[in-house]
């Protein structure tokens, strides 16, 4: 059986970008090293934030994700 052996980002969206972008780098010391437009998906914004070398937490957000529940244990693949 393969073994995962690494992780290149971890997406994870939000309703404001700007208060995990200042916890993750404020309280946990994360570099953030991009942020820009999600590409084919309107008003949305993509962020990264550096965990090492070779990976990264990515957020996802938009304004219409406010109006999402939060659903705990759903996921998708």
């Amino acid at each position: 059986m393969n073994k995962i052996d690494g992780l290149h980002h971890l997406a994870i969206c939000t309703a404001d970008m700007k208060a995990q972008i200042a916890f993750f780098t404020d309280k946990l010391g994360m570099e953030l090293v991009a942020l820009y437009w999600m590409h084919g998906v309107e008003n949305t914004w993509h962020g990264f934030l550096r965990l090492n070398d070779e990976s990264a937490i990515a957020f996802v957000s938009n304004p219409d994700m406010k109006n999402i529940p939060a659903t705990i244990g759903q996921t998708h693949a």
